[in-house]
């Protein structure tokens, strides 16, 4: 994850990006495996 802070500039006085510091994601528990849809006949060929 990045931290940015806006700032503004003292010459033009437009508003900048100023990166403060970045931290680690941790990573997400895996995800539950899915099962197949029951109807594995896709959506446009449906009746």
């Amino acid at each position: 994850m990045i931290h940015v802070k806006c700032k503004k500039r003292t010459d033009t006085g437009e508003i900048t990006n100023e990166l403060k510091g970045f931290t680690k994601k941790e990573t997400p528990p895996p995800a539950a495996p899915t099962s197949p849809a029951a109807n594995s006949t896709p959506p446009w060929k449906r009746s």
